[in-house]
């Protein structure tokens, strides 16, 4: 899919592959809060802290995620979708490699932040996206692969 879009992206039929592309970009944000979970333990024993310590690293996730999901729809109207989701996408990439290479919980704390304010712009503008194509056709065309048809 390509942006910012015109009157005439409008009219044409979307396309499989938007669908997709929007599907994986909206579920980068929840993916990412829950695969590291089951690595709790490792991660208390690497930086030999608490559990507790750890999770607070999903709840500050989960406060950049919320907090940001309420500006991220102003940012893509302010400087296009199209930019905001690549820039948020490409942060976030990086955030993901500094969580990597984190040397303490601390650092691990930052980049966990970075990562779920940057992790909001995939649902939020994917519903922006589906919302403005969604004339009845391209919301029931991506639904329909959830609802079995």
């Amino acid at each position: 899919m390509h942006f910012p879009m015109t009157q005439s992206d409008l009219k044409s039929p979307p396309k499989l592959t938007d669908g997709m592309l929007l599907a994986a970009v909206a579920t980068l944000g929840p993916f990412a809060a829950n695969t590291y979970v089951p690595a709790f333990g490792d991660i208390e024993r690497d930086f030999g802290v608490s559990a507790i310590a750890v999770q607070q690293s999903l709840s500050l996730y989960l406060l950049a995620f919320a907090c940001a999901s309420l500006l991220i729809g102003a940012l893509s109207d302010a400087f296009g979708r199209r930019r905001v989701l690549i820039a948020a996408t490409l942060i976030f990439a990086l955030a993901s490699i500094g969580c990597m290479f984190s040397t303490s919980i601390e650092v691990l704390y930052g980049w966990r932040f970075l990562m779920g304010l940057c992790a909001s712009a995939g649902p939020v503008i994917s519903q922006a996206i589906v919302r403005v194509r969604g004339t009845g056709d391209f919301s029931g065309h991506c639904a329909r692969p959830l609802a079995g048809g």
